[in-house]
């Protein structure tokens, strides 16, 4: 790209990729600045994703962001070349899921497992399961008159 004095100017930095769905963006790039905060509700991940043209200039540079109330899985470090999808907001990428291309992993929001899931099912059927025969044996029993 040229100016209107003849040099070259440098590229914007930018979000790459089509939309994979109506709001959602794609960038691959370089992660950096990783850092990974926990709470009681759960954990944040926040870097950044760049990316260097052949004359050296950065013409990607992307704040993104991974929430999760179950903590995170896969490992992510500064360096690794990463591809990740998500929805911008307010500047930021914000992403449940990434590729990072360097290890093949998927990081991530964790999610809880089939086994967990049953679980969380059993417990709530056995306390319905008590609230409802409670209701029902108070409704059954027989009311006498108080004895003389």
């Amino acid at each position: 790209m040229e100016t209107d004095s003849g040099r070259a100017s440098a590229p914007q930095p930018r979000v790459l990729g089509p939309p994979d769905r109506p709001g959602g963006e794609t960038v691959e790039g370089t992660v950096r600045g990783v850092q990974m905060q926990h709470y009681e509700n759960g954990s944040i991940w926040n870097f950044l994703v760049e990316r260097y043209g052949e004359a050296g200039e950065r013409v990607l540079l992307v704040p993104v962001e991974i929430r999760s109330s179950l903590g995170a899985q896969g490992a992510l470090r500064d360096g690794d070349w990463v591809k990740a999808k998500g929805r911008m907001r307010s500047g930021t990428l914000q992403v449940k899921r990434l590729e990072n291309l360097t290890t093949g992993a998927t990081v991530g929001a964790r999610k809880m497992s089939k086994a967990e899931w049953v679980a969380l099912i059993v417990v709530i059927g056995l306390i319905l399961g008590g609230i409802l025969y409670g209701v029902l044996s108070s409704l059954s029993e027989p009311s006498f008159p108080p004895g003389p």
